[in-house]
Formats: structure tokens, sequence, C-alpha cells
């Protein structure tokens, strides 16, 4: 029987997720351009997670593995819902429990802020005492989409999208992405979802409620857009571009069926040190917000009774391999994410984390944190013992995995297993890969063919093959999209 801890013990929880951030892009895990004082802050006084991965390098899936605890193929979002052909085809299913619909079991009061990405329209499920909802492809109707509304009162008119991310035209570099947002830091569609989400940690505070509040931007992804003064921060000049960026990569990826991934040595190297130092605006943007939430927990004298957890869906390759953005690849560029969490009642003592977390690991350590029970169909583990230091029950390797960019557009199924060691990614198509992640952290050279490597290779396809059974994977057949349309550039018509 499950039973409800004295109130005093139930901890508050904000999830903080951005979208297509890189691991590497935060000042105090190493990249010295990066201006991310408030994240750097969290990590001096909580848990980095070193080791951290999505369960796919796909915005919808992996959000919804973030919240259900679940593999894109058991809770059935394969692939990206977007307003195209299909669309109405994939989407979260009602059947599948989020975090939301667990906590309020318990008697929290639960909210969504920003980005959902998840097919159910104006819908947020669990999250039902709280939400803020932008685009137009997360309403039902415009009249649901908050920020038009709020924009109809400033007198703005919103082009396409519905959004409000639109870049000032007269300075937008359509070619390379960047460019300024159109709207004042003030009026950012970011800025306004922030300041209703920190309204929401105030009033919970006053009433006295425990809360658990789901955080969401659209920031760094692509095209690279944020108000001003955060995208002319980072000095383009100064700028460390990845190794190999203008190299034609011979990975198998790139002969993949996948749109997505594009050629960095189509760009000149000025080019994509704008696109990095816009890149790297939009993650200080991301900090800047992600400051204004913290400010709120400390102004309120919450921050000690709250469990926060920062992380983001994915990656990107953005040079990387002489490619950008995302598409049919488990390269660590796109599946290692950024996870700090800060414990309530911190310490302030930094730590380090080297256990293998996925992102579906975060729902099921998230309820043991809050002393209620795990249910037994999830297919991510509490990690709660790992962070606090004890790594004798670690896993020995963990899963990833890719169908497509968005349904109803080219199929190419993977399979990944990874250990601290070693990278094996089984593909439908044969274009199978392994790493040798010790002596090739890079991933530059695959040995999947060296004969040197096939006892372990076959210890790892055991192993991969052992979850695959574990959770019903039916892998290589896998869900096939009604139809298959062409796909459109999405970065073009924001």
């Amino acid at each position: 029987m499950q039973t409800t801890p004295a109130k005093k013990k139930r901890p508050n929880i904000l999830l903080v997720i951005s979208d297509q951030q890189r691991w590497d892009t935060i000042g105090a895990c190493g990249r010295q351009e990066a201006q991310t004082p408030h994240l750097d802050r969290l990590v001096s006084e909580g848990i980095t997670c070193n080791h951290a991965f999505c369960t796919t390098p796909m915005c919808s899936p992996t959000r919804a593995s973030i919240l259900s605890g679940l593999f894109p193929h058991s809770h059935g979002m394969v692939a990206n819902h977007q307003a195209r052909p299909g669309c109405d085809q994939m989407n979260l299913s009602g059947d599948v429990k989020l975090l939301a619909d667990y906590l309020l079991e318990y008697g929290y009061k639960t909210g969504y802020a920003g980005k959902w990405h998840l097919g159910t329209g104006s819908d947020r499920r669990g999250f039902r005492d709280f939400a803020v909802r932008l685009g137009d492809y997360d309403v039902d109707c415009p009249a649901d989409n908050d920020y038009v509304q709020y924009a109809k009162k400033l007198g703005i008119e919103l082009p396409n999208k519905q959004n409000g991310i639109e870049p000032e035209p007269s300075q937008y570099q359509q070619r390379i992405y960047t460019g300024p947002s159109a709207r004042t830091l003030a009026e950012h569609p970011s800025s306004f979802v922030c300041d209703l989400a920190v309204d929401f940690i105030r009033r919970c505070t006053a009433d006295d409620q425990t809360f658990c509040l789901t955080f969401s931007t659209h920031e760094p992804h692509p095209p690279f857009v944020c108000p001003q003064p955060f995208f002319s921060l980072h000095d383009p000049d100064q700028i460390d571009l990845p190794t190999g960026w203008d190299g034609k990569s011979g990975h198998p990826w790139t002969r993949r069926p996948d749109w997505q991934l594009r050629i960095a040595s189509d760009y000149s190297e000025s080019d994509l040190r704008k696109m990095w130092a816009a890149y790297l605006g939009s993650v200080s943007f991301v900090d800047h917000l992600f400051g204004r939430l913290m400010t709120a927990l400390r102004d309120t004298n919450t921050l000690d009774d709250t469990l926060v957890i920062f992380t983001s869906d994915h990656g990107e390759m953005l040079g990387s391999h002489g490619l950008l953005f995302k598409g049919a690849s488990l390269c660590e560029e796109l599946i290692k994410v950024p996870l700090i969490v800060r414990f309530p009642r911190s310490l302030g003592k930094e730590k380090i984390c080297d256990s293998l977390i996925s992102h579906a690991d975060l729902v099921p350590t998230i309820l043991e944190t809050c002393g209620f029970d795990i249910p037994e169909n999830l297919e991510g583990k509490s990690v709660l013992k790992e962070w606090a230091g004890n790594n004798s029950g670690s896993r020995q390797g963990l899963a990833a995995e890719f169908h497509s960019s968005n349904w109803c557009e080219p199929i190419s199924p993977l399979r990944m297993w990874r250990t601290k060691e070693f990278k094996y990614i089984e593909s439908a198509q044969g274009d199978n890969e392994l790493y040798d992640l010790q002596n090739d952290s890079g991933e530059f050279h695959n040995l999947y063919g060296n004969k040197q490597y096939q006892p372990g290779l076959k210890k790892m396809q055991q192993a991969m093959n052992a979850w695959l059974r574990q959770t019903g994977d039916t892998f290589p057949n896998v869900p096939m999209p009604p139809q298959t349309i062409k796909p459109k550039n999405a970065y073009k018509n924001i």
C-alpha cells in the first residue's frame, strides 16, 4: 500500500527542460566561452551527471520519455509531432501516465509552462493546476494560445507559427539561421512564460502548497534567434569550433534517409562561428530564465524545500563530424545531455555523478526522492543512490533509439547500447557502428568490422537484445508511417 509521507518531507519539484542544448554548453562544465552564471551556480551547489543521455535525439519522443519514465517504443511517440500531414496520428496516448499524474495523487499542485510538443493539443494532462501554452501545434485553437492573447494586448501581430519566436526581419541571416528576436526581452514569449511560472511559484508558496513545476523553453533550438542583449553576447571570433567541422564525414549516418542533418562544409568558418555565437547566446538566454526561477525560489524561502533538475531534451551537431542540426545518428553530440540536480537543503558542495543515466530514469528517481512507490511498468530506474554517491548498483549499460525525424517522413530505425567504454549502434539498414570511447571519444573510427573487437561486440549485442526483450521492443520491426511525405526546410518558415 502506498503511504503519503509527512508534508514537511515532501519536496517541491522544479524541472527545467531546454531544447536541443549540447551537454558542453555550460561554463562550469568546461566551455569557457559560455556565459551561464546561474547554471554555473547550480553546478557548484548540486550534482553534475557526466554520463546522462536522452532516449532519442528528437524533441517529441524524448520529452515524452522525460515525463513518463518510458522509452519511445513503449509510450508510442516514436517521432516528432508537427503541424503537417499525418500529425494527428502521432501523439501521446491517454493511457500513458506522466509525472504529474502520479504526483496529483499525493496532493501536489502541478504546473507546466512552455513548449509541450506531445501532440495532445491544449491538453496538458496531469499538469492541470497551471499551464501556459504557445505555438500553433501545441494548442487546439488560437484562443488557447496564451502568447497570442498576450500579444494582442500589446498590439503585436504574430506571423506564421503564432509562437512569437520570429527574428527581426531586417537582421535575420536566413542562410545561417541567425538573428536577434523581433521581440524585446520583456515581450519575448519565453520571458512571458517565465513571468507566469514565477507567479505560480509565489502563489503556491503563499498558499503553503507543495508543487511540481515543469518549465520548458524553445531555446536554443534552431533557428538561432533570441532577444538582445543575449543575441550579441558572444563574440564569434572567440568561438572554438569542433574538430573536423569542415571535413566530409564518412560516418554511416550521412548516408541514411534523413533530411535534417546538414553538411557543415557547405558553410564558411565565419558562418559557423556566427551560428555558434548565436547558439550560445540562446543558451545564455535560457540561463537567464533559469536564474529568474531560482530567484523566485530564494525570495520565497522555498529553494531548500525544492528538488531542482535542469536538463535538455537532446543535443545539436553544430559542426561536429562536419554536420549541423540533428537526425539519424546516436553520436554523443546528440544523445548526451546536460543534467544537473540540486537536492533540497543543499550543502553547497559540487558533486559529480559518473553513473550512466537515462532521461527515462527521471520519473522513478523523482518519485523515490519524494518517498513514493515506483510503478512497476516504468522502464527507467531510480538513480537516487547514484546521486547520493553510491555507485555499487549502477547499470553497466544503457539504451537509446531512433525512428525518424517526423512521422510520415523517411525512417531510419536505430538502437544503441552504450557502456562507459564502448558504444554499439545497430541499424535496420545494416550500417552498424562500434566505437571504443576510451581511445576514441570523438567517435571517428568505426570498429564494427574489426576482428579484434568481435568478442566484446557479441557481449554488447547480447545485452542490447536482452533489453529489447525486457522492454517489448520489436526492433528491427518498427511502426511504419501510413505514407511518406517530402520534408521541407523547417527552419526557413519560422
